[in-house]
């Protein structure tokens, strides 16, 4: 997690955030992505996502982005490594979209 934590921070930087407070990992949901969510010293908390799928990060960095700007009800981008293999997203909260499916159907 040293590596992890090491990108995070260098990530959070470019963002113009400080370092965080807490990194902690989030369960991976049928993907390889991995996931972490970070609290900051002003209480925000942001997520993190780890891919090495760097077309599939592009993609859905620039479906994110493009949702985002019509008005749609997704997490913002707000930055990108420059390997594209990690990016930070607006937190929305403990609650999955696959959670929802799964109790709403």
């Amino acid at each position: 997690m040293d590596t992890i934590a090491e990108d995070i921070h260098s990530l959070l930087k470019k963002a113009g955030y400080n370092d965080p407070v807490q990194i902690e990992k989030i369960p991976q949901s049928g993907s390889d992505r991995s996931y972490f969510r970070i609290q900051t010293q002003n209480g925000t908390s942001l997520i993190v996502t780890k891919s090495s799928n760097i077309r599939e990060n592009q993609v859905f960095i620039n479906l994110s982005r493009h949702f985002k700007n019509i008005g749609a009800p997704v997490p913002e981008v707000l930055a990108v490594n420059n390997e594209a293999d990690l990016y930070l997203q607006e937190d929305l909260g403990h609650t999955s979209l696959l959670q929802v499916l799964e109790t709403e159907g």
